[in-house]
């Protein structure tokens, strides 16, 4: 029994049965470690780039081999800004809570096609996942948002979902989107730390939550939602490459539970559809794009995967700026242009990081 508990204990100390805390906060060290910091801003400034103050910028650039697999990762921001969490991510946060939402969803058994009831007071709200997430994510309405959050639960979200493991290092989602109808009309609660009951109804109701339930998790009171453009761009990074990835740095999401995401990310969105406009104009119409704008307190932010069919290179785009709804604009169709003409990799030395086979 003895040699039994010493062989566990063994195999749990060397990651064999599971990844210690250490070797994934090593996975996100090397990966800060590999961000270059100089050179996109002085590519930007030839193109003659007059800086915007509060501009910041994180790229991942991605390349495949023979077999259509990643091979080698690539990483820039622009001057340092890839942990800054000092501005209002908005919308973009909308990614955060439809992943972590499939991957609760992909726990429980619970289909996205399944109804989902909420219980707010007296009042019950249903609707399905598959359907809040294309609220979310293509219309970015932000009833949907706080649903999504609200089935997945603050606990859950931010002691687990939104962890070291799964790439986040500065993100917490505090407090409910859209207060005019969320709290005055539907009188829902503005904090996340206040969980309403959910449930599906099958031959009797199977509740995720049957009662409110409080979070004992201190919170920013003054914030609504906190993260990097780090975070963001690791988030999209994870769930685009899922199948190229070790199962550590992962989701780990079905495909059919994960196509719902995916298709909501491809559609063009009903407002800031001017990215896709910019990146039509440098690479044609005929190249994989997925975005999910964001605009708030006079920040606007993104984030961007798309295929360059010049060059073959996968890249992430997590960018944010202070200056109105038609920030980015002047910087996209820069950094679009260098992307085309392969600037970034001219006569240059770069950090890469190699990605094992699963």
């Amino acid at each position: 029994m003895k040699k039994s508990f010493l062989f566990l204990s063994i195999l749990l100390i060397s990651g064999i049965l599971y990844p210690s805390l250490t070797g994934i906060e090593k996975i996100n060290k090397e990966n800060l470690n590999l961000i270059q910091s100089d050179i996109l801003s002085e590519v930007m400034l030839k193109y003659g780039y007059e800086e915007s103050p509060k501009f910041k910028a994180y790229l991942i650039c991605a390349e495949s081999g023979e077999n259509s697999h990643i091979e080698k990762e690539y990483r820039f921001d622009y001057k340092g800004t890839a942990s800054d969490t000092s501005y209002w991510p908005a919308s973009t946060v909308k990614l955060f809570a439809s992943v972590a939402a499939l991957k609760k969803a992909q726990t429980l058994k619970i289909s996205p096609k399944e109804r989902i009831y909420f219980r707010i007071k007296k009042r019950t709200y249903s609707d399905t996942l598959e359907n809040l997430i294309n609220e979310s994510i293509i219309k970015s309405d932000n009833i949907s948002y706080n649903f999504l959050v609200q089935f997945s639960g603050f606990d859950y979200l931010n002691r687990n979902f939104l962890w070291n493991e799964n790439g986040f290092r500065e993100t917490m989602l505090f407090k409910a989107y859209g207060l005019n109808k969320w709290k005055r009309r539907m009188r829902a609660p503005v904090s996340f730390t206040e969980m309403i009951p959910v449930y599906v109804q099958r031959d009797k109701k199977y509740y995720v939550r049957k009662k409110v339930t409080y979070s004992s998790l201190k919170v920013n009171k003054k914030r609504y939602s906190q993260t990097s453009l780090y975070d963001v761009g690791e988030c999209m990074h994870r769930f685009i490459f899922q199948n190229d990835l070790s199962q550590y740095e992962c989701y780990n999401i079905k495909e059919d539970y994960r196509n719902i995401l995916t298709n909501a990310l491809s559609e063009d969105k009903l407002s800031f559809n001017e990215t896709v406009k910019i990146f039509k104009e440098e690479f044609g119409k005929d190249f994989v794009f997925y975005n999910k704008p964001g605009f708030g307190n006079g920040w606007y932010s993104e984030v961007i995967y798309f295929k360059d069919p010049f060059h073959g290179r996968h890249w992430i785009l997590s960018l944010a700026d202070y200056s109105g709804a038609d920030s980015l604009k002047d910087e996209l169709a820069i950094i679009a242009k260098i992307i085309k003409n392969n600037d970034l990799f001219e006569n240059k030395t770069l950090f890469a990081k190699n990605i094992k086979d699963k």
